[in-house]
């Protein structure tokens, strides 16, 4: 499957969206930010609660707004990272 999504997405040629391409430059430290093993833990025991919603017709809904809100929190974390490091960089190079 991830061969033919290759396959159908390798020759469509999209036009540049400077938005979508600094969200996207934060997914993999989204993905690290989330998946420690310290934070994830943490997260989804005691913050989230998943397992609270198992058996829940909200399940679907918490699901799709949790990881919404994961990603915002973790990009934004990220953007201030950013942020931050560029400005420190900034201050060293003088």
């Amino acid at each position: 499957m991830a061969i033919a999504l290759f396959v159908v997405f390798k020759n469509w040629h999209f036009p540049h969206n400077a938005m979508i391409n600094s969200v996207a430059t934060t997914t993999f430290a989204v993905y690290l930010i989330h998946d420690n093993g310290v934070i994830s833990a943490w997260l989804w025991n005691d913050i989230i609660k998943a397992g609270r919603f198992y058996d829940s017709v909200f399940l679907i809904p918490h699901m799709v707004f949790t990881a919404i809100v994961i990603f915002a929190v973790c990009s934004l974390m990220e953007f201030m990272r950013e942020k931050i490091f560029s400005t420190v960089r900034g201050y060293l190079s003088i």
